[in-house]
């Protein structure tokens, strides 16, 4: 049962939790320190790379993220959504759009990620 309750499928759908998986990889560190420590695809795991996405530098002496952090981090995802939803019709299968997702990660810098509005 506690195994059950700690799965990311709780919080997200599947095709989510692969876009996060894809994502992942613009965060994997040199060393075991910088990169996600929980197992995938637990809720912990998704709650790491959501903050990352957000702009949270994960360092163990920094503070653990915020809600403004795990916003911009949602917002990042929705916004990546957003154009899948507007640009590829559904008959697209997810390799394509998981292609896409991993691209439009790496050349969106964090100066560019969109403040929330006040």
């Amino acid at each position: 049962m506690a195994a059950i309750l700690t799965q990311a499928s709780l919080a997200v759908s599947p095709h989510e939790i692969n876009t996060l998986a894809a994502l992942e990889s613009r965060f994997k560190g040199k060393t075991k320190l910088q990169s996600n420590p929980h197992p995938k695809p637990s809720l912990a795991w998704a709650a790491w790379i959501i903050p990352k996405l957000g702009g949270w530098n994960s360092y163990a002496s920094s503070k653990p993220p915020g809600p403004i952090t795990f916003f911009n981090g949602l917002k990042y995802c929705a916004d990546g959504w957003a154009l899948r939803d507007r640009y590829m019709p559904q008959s697209f299968g997810g390799e394509v759009f998981h292609w896409i997702i991993c691209f439009w990660s790496r050349t969106k810098s964090s100066d560019q990620r969109a403040e929330p509005s006040r």
